[in-house]
């Protein structure tokens, strides 16, 4: 052993001096048995103390709450009533988002709470709810239940919104659907078979108006289908996909396509070409767009004139 290893028996004793060379050496000195065994035995004891004390703990504070048992067994949320005497959002109005002239907002919206005033006093209410405006130039809010179509009828003059050859033509009623949603529109055709042979041509060129001829296109070497007459007696024809009668096109077409009410006022040039199609009320039609817009009709059919000026006819009465 050597006089160091006696001297360190002598001072430490045999345990501690086999400690040192263990530890000395990286390995661990195992305890006595008996030691070892009591020391498992308090580590068993102590966690069990730990977990009883915890689950007492946990037991202290849930077991005993007012709301226990208030997620157990698919309980039925249907008895909460918090959110039962709120509005239902689905009835209310809903928010319509209107162009106007920008800068004129406001005075719109008083114009139109006055007319809303008006109607009301008159027994005829209109169906709005309200109107506003923000800082967006250019537009208004009006709340109601649905977007009101404006009085839309057989006879009344359109023009179309889309962007195609017939954009910004003028048009007329024929029929509407039941639900309002779309109507038939009589127009005048613009007809690529009217510009020439060249396909380049009638690519570039906007065609001019003209009414439909079935026996010109035929000469022309097109292909026009003859349909059975229409409810009202007319001659119907089919080119190019299309429906013709009396020499106008004829097309369905959703109503919020097209541009309708007192903003529609019709030229007398186009008036023009609708003559043959408006029947007896063809003079008076014409007479009411030569009048000018918002001023109605200065002269009615059968209304008695003086001539002022004009020679021979000066002072003279006619019908």
């Amino acid at each position: 052993m050597g006089c160091r290893g006696v001297e360190l028996v002598s001072r430490f004793g045999v345990e501690g001096f086999v400690g040192r060379v263990f530890a000395s050496s990286g390995g661990e000195l195992a305890p006595p048995a008996g030691r070892g065994a009591e020391n498992r035995r308090l580590d068993a004891e102590r966690r069990k103390a730990e977990e009883a004390k915890l689950e007492a703990q946990v037991r202290e504070r849930y077991e005993n709450r007012p709301d226990q048992g208030a997620w157990d067994d698919d309980e039925d949320f249907g008895e909460d009533t918090r959110f039962q005497e709120l509005p239902d959002a689905t009835r209310d109005p809903k928010l319509w988002l209107l162009k106007c002239k920008p800068g004129g907002e406001k005075m719109l919206i008083i114009s139109l709470m006055q007319k809303y005033l008006d109607a009301a006093e008159a027994g005829t209410p209109l169906s709005i709810k309200s109107a506003l405006c923000t800082e967006i130039k250019g537009y208004i809010y009006v709340e109601a239940f649905k977007e009101a179509h404006k009085a839309l009828h057989p006879g009344a003059w359109v023009r179309m919104r889309r962007n195609d050859d017939y954009k910004d033509d003028l048009g007329q009623v024929v029929d509407i659907d039941v639900d309002g949603a779309r109507a038939r529109v009589r127009l005048v055709p613009r007809l690529a078979a009217y510009l020439g042979e060249e396909d380049g041509t009638k690519r570039r060129v906007r065609p001019t108006p003209k009414l439909f001829d079935a026996d010109e296109l035929r000469a022309k070497g097109e292909d026009v289908g003859t349909g059975v007459r229409s409810s009202r007696g007319r001659q119907v024809y089919y080119y190019d996909n299309q429906e013709f009668e009396e020499g106008f096109l004829l097309r369905h077409l959703s109503v919020k396509g097209l541009k309708y009410g007192d903003g529609v006022q019709p030229t007398m040039a186009e008036l023009e070409r609708f003559k043959t199609g408006l029947g007896a009320d063809a003079d008076a039609e014409l007479l009411a767009a030569a009048s000018g817009a918002g001023s109605g009709a200065l002269f009615r059919v059968g209304d008695y004139v003086q001539a002022a000026v004009g020679g021979g006819w000066r002072g003279a009465r006619e019908k």
